[in-house]
């Protein structure tokens, strides 16, 4: 991953229905040119990975610390 040089998208939060990470892996389907990095852990983390399996843009990733999501 480039850090900073701004060629990507970032969500950074709790895989959950209540946070639209499913909706935006629909809506991604339509985005292959830039990617999608994923980072987050939750009662969805199957259904989001078998989601990003489907589209080569997207990479899940594990939750990130506190300290290290701020570096993001």
């Amino acid at each position: 991953m480039k850090q900073g040089s701004g060629d990507y998208a970032l969500f950074l939060g709790r895989l959950a229905p209540e946070k639209g990470v499913e909706t935006l892996l629909k809506a991604w389907k339509n985005v292959r040119n830039i990617p999608l990095w994923i980072y987050g852990e939750g009662p969805m983390e199957e259904n989001v990975r078998r989601l990003a399996e489907e589209n080569p843009s997207v990479h899940v990733l594990p939750r990130l610390s506190g300290a290290n999501a701020s570096r993001r």
